[in-house]
């Protein structure tokens, strides 16, 4: 009888954790290139901060995207990106507290065009550009114009 009662008093106590105030994910932003056969995953971790202030990587958490066309996330925290471009945020939820990762996805495709012939021609000596400038300067092609402003000596004497 004693032996039994020795043996429920040495029985383990029970560990008690202070209490988690705070998370955040990390990476808190995120860039990924995806393309026609998708992209490499990211991992995304939970980092809680407790009553003591001490940190610590948090296993229990709830992953979720905001934009599952972006990609999926599984319930460890790893993000495959889809085959589509776009923003999401991805959110780690625990206890009532939750913290989230801005996401970008970029899609990226190599695309090869034909190649192109480039012609190159030449304006006449007197064409619209040409004409165009030489009226700044008081000249056309035509001949007769003065720069805007400028009058002959005549016309300034008789004023």
């Amino acid at each position: 009888m004693l032996l039994i009662h020795l043996l429920i008093a040495c029985e383990p106590a029970a560990i008690v954790l202070p209490e988690v105030v705070q998370i955040r994910v990390e990476p808190a932003e995120v860039t990924l290139v995806t393309g026609a056969t998708g992209g490499e995953p990211v991992t995304f971790t939970a980092i809680g901060t407790d009553s003591d202030g001490r940190e610590l990587t948090l296993d229990q958490v709830e992953w979720s995207v905001s934009n599952r066309v972006v990609g999926e996330i599984d319930e460890s925290g790893v993000f495959t990106p889809a085959q589509n471009g776009g923003r999401a945020w991805v959110t780690a939820r625990l206890a009532g507290l939750e913290a989230v990762s801005n996401l970008t996805v970029l899609y990226e495709e190599e695309i090869t065009l034909p190649p192109v012939q480039v012609e190159r021609k030449i304006a006449p000596r007197c064409g619209v550009q040409v004409a165009s400038l030489r009226r700044r300067h008081g000249r056309s092609c035509r001949g007769g114009a003065r720069p805007h402003g400028r009058r002959r000596a005549s016309e300034v004497a008789s004023t």
